[in-house]
């Protein structure tokens, strides 16, 4: 087991003209096979990883007080990146082989990814654009995909995925658009789209 807590400054895939700025980074993988890459730049960003097994994770953080939280076990992929201030991201893959996509660009964005696989593959495509929208994703079992995204501020959505083969779109642009909770159990397709008033397809 190798564990690595480094309290910046110090060189970790950050520019030169930041090394003095403070950054917090705690690492833990458990077997070999695990791959991390963590880029940082800005004040006050963190980003706390466990990994377990062959998981691959790309973290990129641009901002102030932004932080990442991320658990893998297995054979897990993750691509994430916040941009902007204050915020915060927390995901975990477990079992079979998962893959996930996080993109957040504003101030106090908050978004929750849980991947349980089984036999293929889980995928999940998240994008907060905007300020305190906030966003979850539970996957468990197989063949599911998620792709949610949300444009505007103060948004809120959810999506619960079970067994297998289930397909969600789930688009928001606006400020202030409710959840309508998706749940999906064994094979259903959906797509929702909420706009607030005069942002609508015409």
């Amino acid at each position: 087991m190798a564990r690595l807590f480094l309290l910046l400054p110090v060189l970790l895939a950050l520019p030169a003209s930041s090394v003095a700025q403070s950054y917090a980074v705690d690492i833990q993988q458990v077997r070999d096979g695990s791959a991390l890459q963590v880029s940082q730049s800005g004040v006050g960003n963190t980003a706390l990883v466990q990994q377990r097994g062959q998981s691959i994770a790309t973290l990129a953080q641009e901002g102030d007080a932004n932080r990442a939280e991320v658990s893998q076990d297995g054979l897990q992929h993750l691509g994430l990146t916040q941009t902007g201030s204050g915020n915060f991201a927390a995901v975990e893959q477990s079992a079979g082989q998962n893959v996930a996509a996080l993109v957040q660009t504003g101030v106090q964005n908050q978004a929750t990814v849980q991947q349980y696989g089984t036999a293929s593959q889980n995928s999940s495509f998240l994008q907060q654009t905007g300020s305190h929208n906030s966003a979850s994703l539970f996957q468990s079992g197989e063949d599911n995909s998620a792709v949610q995204t949300q444009a505007g501020d103060a948004n809120a959505q959810s999506v619960v995925q079970t067994g297998r083969g289930n397909r969600v779109v789930y688009s928001q642009q606006g400020d202030g658009l409710p959840d309508v909770a998706v749940a999906q159990s064994g094979g259903a397709n959906v797509s929702v789209q909420q706009y607030a008033a005069g942002l609508g397809p015409h």
